[in-house]
């Protein structure tokens, strides 16, 4: 089982050992950032470039960085990225904008485990009609 945990910067960064965790959890999915193009070396991710997007994410005002821990022991096994509010006034529901599980638990069901518990968090919210970006 996971449990979800926003990310909060301390002093404006991320903390060492979850960036650590994001790192390995980015880097081990090469073909997702082949595809995005959002790394310049999808086989070789740093902590630097995963700082920077997480940050990307954090700066605007209505997203959440969700971290998807093992419940068991702590470990990280995914994130999700959503926004609450879409910046189109046409599009009124909150969006799971990136679902990413760490590439050695791939085909185990966590992303689909992912975004129930993102879902659930959302409607505790009274948000309603989750859309996956």
């Amino acid at each position: 089982m996971l449990v979800l945990e926003p990310l909060v910067p301390v002093d404006g960064s991320l903390p060492p050992g979850v960036l650590a965790g994001l790192t390995e959890v980015y880097a081990s999915n090469p073909g997702f950032h082949r595809a995005t193009g959002d790394f310049p070396d999808p086989g070789s991710v740093t902590p630097e470039q995963v700082a920077s997007s997480v940050n990307a994410e954090l700066a605007h005002p209505a997203a959440e960085v969700l971290l998807a821990r093992d419940d068991a022991d702590g470990s990280l096994a995914g994130l999700a990225v959503t926004l609450a509010e879409h910046p189109d006034p046409l599009d009124p529901f909150p969006w799971i904008g990136l679902l990413m599980v760490h590439g050695g638990r791939h085909r185990s069901g966590l992303g689909r485990e992912i975004a129930g518990l993102v879902e659930e968090r959302l409607r505790a919210r009274g948000r309603d009609g989750v859309r996956l970006a």
